[in-house]
């Protein structure tokens, strides 16, 4: 477990500092234009949605572990090469092959989680704990690097850890050399018996529906918060100590629920979360209105506790489903990227026709409407229609 979780740790801190890398040397060295940023945010993002039926693949058809190794290698390869890159059209043409290797990962990774002996629960927390530690150190050392050398300094570091990543998974992830073959024989059989994932499938209908509402309303506030903040008078510093608390909100959460082992029921937990999130920006919203900044981080940390628990439940039912957790990896990773592509413009769009006044208002009110909505899609197809989940 731990040696799968170092490879995992390398790539999530390499990640965190690509982005950051990307965003400040096309907003800050290149001084490009609001529309090349958002070409920028896109290309960091879309490939992995647009190419989503691509990355379940080389479960069945190649070797894991060589799928992993190639695109750890290739992606440090070409984050190095952006140090040299000076035009950001150049930079655009890189960074879409960089997050499209970056989309085999997860669906990989997950895969090996779910074939292992490993406890599936701990995993999912262990995983959640990493994504915080690396969302609260590389982006901070990144800024630090980057505002006393350069941006390139950035790239080259996240290159390393990259590479660093990719020459620990030959080392340490072991693979029958057999599993080609019984990928290929696994995927035959699915196919001919139908058991590929089917629309009805619980994770789609109860888990990745009512995620999927989470996810749109969380990324279409995320990207435009700083700019609310400055919007009503708040203090610099106030963004950054919520998303501290934020972050510290993951963290308890992650430490938790290493202890708890339950088996939860996935819909209800996933559907009162966001019901939950929904209520708080509602009362972000009013903290923001009346220049209470204490409530605002207050209402940022209890964000944070449930947002981890939302990720560990679904990272949950993923590393526990032996038969479809490529598949269910894949579908996740396509939905959030999708979300961080298209809520961002919605809520541009939102601030931009109605004010920023009733941004938080509207989204929160939209997703609890969405919510009941998923209730009764839930309901129309019946029990009958939702299979029990596979381990």
């Amino acid at each position: 477990m731990k040696k799968l979780l170092t490879i995992y740790t390398f790539s999530n801190l390499a990640s965190w500092l690509d982005f950051l890398a990307v965003m400040l040397i096309i907003s800050y060295t290149m001084n490009a234009g609001i529309y090349t940023v958002a070409m920028a945010s896109i290309a960091l993002v879309a490939p992995q949605f647009l190419f989503s039926n691509v990355f379940s693949k080389p479960v069945f058809t190649a070797n894991i572990r060589m799928t992993v190794v190639v695109s750890l290698i290739v992606r440090a390869i070409i984050t190095a090469s952006i140090m040299f890159v000076q035009n950001p059209v150049i930079l655009l043409l890189l960074i879409v092959p960089r997050s499209f290797l970056l989309g085999f990962f997860e669906p990989m990774f997950s895969t090996l989680i779910s074939r292992s002996d490993f406890d599936s629960h701990k995993m999912a927390s262990l995983t959640s704990l990493v994504n915080t530690g690396s969302k609260l150190i590389a982006p901070a050392a990144g800024a630090a690097i980057a505002a006393s050398y350069s941006e390139s300094i950035v790239f080259g570091l996240g290159a390393l850890l990259c590479a660093i990543g990719g020459l620990l998974a030959v080392l340490f992830i072991r693979q029958p050399l057999n599993d080609k073959k019984e990928g290929e024989k696994t995927q035959r059989s699915q196919e001919s018996t139908g058991q590929q994932p089917e629309k009805t499938d619980p994770f789609y209908v109860q888990v990745l529906l009512p995620a999927s509402i989470y996810f749109f309303m969380v990324f279409s506030i995320n990207n435009l918060f700083p700019y609310l903040l400055n919007f009503y008078g708040a203090p610099k510093e106030i963004l950054g100590y919520c998303l501290s608390l934020a972050a510290l909100g993951n963290a308890i959460t992650g430490f938790i629920l290493l202890r708890i082992k339950n088996e939860w029921e996935t819909f209800s937990f996933a559907t009162l979360i966001t019901l939950l999130i929904a209520f708080l920006f509602l009362g972000i919203s009013f903290s923001l209105n009346s220049g209470l900044w204490l409530l605002t981080m207050a209402l940022f940390l209890v964000t944070g506790l449930f947002s981890a628990l939302m990720t560990i439940l679904i990272s949950r039912r993923i590393f526990s489903s032996s038969k479809f957790a490529t598949h269910y990896a894949t579908s996740f990773q396509s939905m959030q990227c999708l979300a961080m592509t298209v809520a961002p413009i919605a809520g541009a769009l939102i601030v931009s026709n109605m004010g920023e006044q009733v941004l938080l208002v509207s989204v929160s009110c939209f997703a609890v409407i969405l919510v009941a909505l998923s209730r009764v899609i839930t309901i129309f197809w019946g029990k009958s229609k939702v299979h029990k989940y596979e381990h």
